[in-house]
């Protein structure tokens, strides 16, 4: 299943906004560094890694968290794209 880096970073960012408080808040963009804004920590990150599964039938390992930087919605969507191809 092929998806092109946008679609992907769109559902990240409407799984994200829908799931945890950030409002209509100026700095939340797919460059954030999720952790560092506060918008995720350490249980939020395991929903979305949760979601990604799910919603796109991949698997996130220890290894992949360890190896890729994932702190922006535009780096988890390079890795599902990855995953993905």
């Amino acid at each position: 299943m092929k998806m092109n880096i946008e679609d992907i970073i769109l559902k990240l960012e409407n799984y994200i906004n829908e799931h945890f408080d950030i409002g209509d808040d100026p700095d939340y963009t797919a460059e954030a560094d999720l952790f560092e804004y506060g918008f995720l920590d350490s249980m939020g990150a395991m929903e979305v890694i949760a979601f990604i599964e799910e919603e796109f039938s991949i698997e996130i390992t220890q290894r992949d968290i360890v190896l890729y930087p994932m702190n922006t919605i535009t780096e988890i969507a390079e890795v599902v794209a990855a995953k993905l191809s």
